[in-house]
């Protein structure tokens, strides 16, 4: 049976690490003072890894040698079409008199007639009994899996473009790929393709949306044959899905993620989501958009409907993320658990920010306090001044200075700053189109001392908008400007600063900054705040569920 090879790529390695033939007295190993009689320590001197270097060392004995070898090769036989790639080791190690071999081969290989292909690999195939083969055929059609296989077999050539570019094209042609291939991902793609053709699979005009790691499962071709080869009616049943609406959705959806549909229907029902047309939107749902919060037992009709509709604010406005609702019903439940007259009321989105943000600093107050910045006024003045671009455009730059003012940042932008309110270091502004628009980026500026020449600097290290997204080039010119009005008034108004925690038991504490002086080549110091106070935080309520 004659082989055609198509493409062939070879790549060596080697390794070489030389050692003294000496020890220091006091030193023989890991800090340990002692000997070691059968394998006894050795000091590391030098690393090499040029060929010549190993082979003027594969006789000495106080040197770590390796060689990688690796072969890939694209052969065609008859009708069959195959992928390997040939890995062998060659070690040894410093002291011992033994090479150690590994040798593997991963394979794939299609019938360019049927369509089948098939997946697998021989591991230590140096031994001639104890070495172990793995195949799979036509394998369950999970994604992944196949993505997976194929990047075993060309992974060490994936950074030389010209060459990779080469083999994918080659695989490209002898498949009648449509699907320009540049990545494994796209191999995977054109040969389910390929298999499906073959197999006379009727498949919808939107087949790539279910190539994806939410929807990973694809059915086998048995199951094809009780619906008549048909794609959909098939992946319905795989996945118990039922209803002509699901079916319509299935042919036209940009994506299929079945989990984020079953589970929606779980909670609401078929009926309900058909009503509310979130049948495509769910199946549409990115992986932050899919819910892995609690089940809705316990709620009252009213309740879930209200719930309900901040799932179309996510799924069909996109105005919010799963994680946002999961933390809003963990607040609802836990404070109604603490005595907290509260209710399921936001009937649009502003509602819900409000709410959301509101809750959670009654949740942060039970837990961490209520915390409360003080600045001096004049730096405050000064950074909320309003800013006029070049283009006559208005800002409005606000200092966030309490648990309520961090929390609706974080709650409008998306993002953790919330976190931030105890970071003495760190001073958080908010700009804004207007003092109380959504349209906003969140900034930190890193607040730093010279010591030697009594100054302070005030450095942006963070500047994100909505969903941690980059700063767009509208915002730049009033950023600049920005910049360096707290880069000035961080010194002109004689800065100090302190922060005043209150609790639900009533304690309180007020912390001071101070200035620690560090040793490095900027001379620059840090702040911190005059004493700790953790112990002092109300430890009698548990809210580990809320994974700040």
């Amino acid at each position: 049976m004659e082989k055609n090879t198509l493409f062939k790529h070879k790549k060596e390695s080697h390794s070489t690490a030389l050692h003294r033939n000496h020890n220091p007295i006091d030193f023989l190993g890991d800090g340990y003072i002692g000997t070691y009689k059968k394998h006894p320590y050795f000091h590391f001197e030098v690393d090499d890894s040029s060929p010549e270097c190993y082979l003027e060392n594969l006789t000495n004995p106080l040197a770590t040698i390796s060689q990688t070898c690796i072969y890939t090769l694209v052969e065609e036989t008859c009708s069959k079409l195959s992928l390997k790639k040939f890995y062998s080791l060659n070690r040894r190690m410093v002291g011992r008199p033994y090479f150690q071999k590994e040798k593997n081969c991963y394979y794939f290989t299609i019938n360019l007639d049927s369509g089948d292909f098939y997946v697998g690999n021989i591991l230590n195939y140096q031994k001639k009994r104890k070495f172990t083969k793995k195949i799979n055929k036509n394998p369950i059609f999970t994604f992944s899996y196949l993505c997976n296989s194929l990047h075993d077999v060309v992974y060490n050539i994936t950074n030389e473009k010209e060459i990779i570019s080469e083999l994918f094209e080659i695989v490209g042609n002898k498949l009648n790929s449509s699907i320009k291939i540049k990545n494994t991902i796209d191999m995977a793609k054109a040969i389910i393709l390929f298999h499906f053709d073959k197999k006379g699979i009727k498949l919808p005009n939107n087949i790539d949306s279910f190539f994806n790691e939410a929807n990973d499962f694809l059915p086998r071709m048995k199951d094809y044959k009780k619906h008549g080869k048909k794609f959909i009616d098939t992946f319905m049943e795989l996945h118990k899905l039922k209803g002509n609406e699901i079916k319509k959705a299935l042919h036209i959806t940009k994506d299929v993620n079945v989990y984020a549909l079953k589970s929606m229907i779980d909670v609401w029902g078929y009926d309900t989501l058909y009503r509310e047309n979130l049948i495509l939107p769910s199946l549409n749902a990115s992986g932050e958009k899919t819910y892995y919060g609690p089940l809705l037992d316990g709620y009252s009709k009213k309740e879930k409907n209200i719930i309900l509709q901040y799932f179309k604010w996510m799924m069909v406005d996109g105005s919010l993320n799963s994680s946002t609702i999961s933390d809003h019903l963990k607040y609802y439940q836990k404070l109604k658990s603490l005595g907290e007259d509260i209710q399921l009321k936001s009937k649009n989105i502003d509602e819900f920010i409000r709410e959301h943000a509101d809750w959670a600093t009654l949740v942060a107050t039970y837990q961490d306090g209520y915390h409360v910045r003080k600045y001096p006024e004049k730096l405050i003045n000064t950074i909320e001044e309003t800013i006029v671009d070049d283009n006559g455009v208005e800002f409005s730059p606000v200092v966030l200075t309490s648990s309520d003012s961090y929390i609706d940042e974080s709650t409008v932008q998306h993002n953790c700053v919330r976190t931030y309110i105890e970071k003495p270091q760190s001073l958080i502004v908010s700009l804004r189109e207007s003092k109380e628009s959504k349209q906003r980026a969140t900034l930190e500026y890193l607040i730093t001392y010279n010591e030697k020449n009594k100054k302070f600097f005030a450095e942006r290290i963070q500047s994100t908008t909505k969903f941690n997204a980059k700063i767009p080039e509208t915002l730049l010119t009033a950023l600049e400007i920005l910049d360096k009005r707290v880069a000035l008034v961080i010194n002109e108004c004689e800065f100090d600063m302190s922060i005043k925690t209150t609790y639900k038991n009533g304690k309180n504490h007020t912390r001071r900054m101070k200035l620690v002086e560090i040793d490095n080549k900027n001379l620059r110091g840090s702040i911190v705040w005059d004493m700790e106070i953790h112990n002092e935080k109300n430890t009698q309520n548990n809210f580990d569920f809320l994974n700040f």
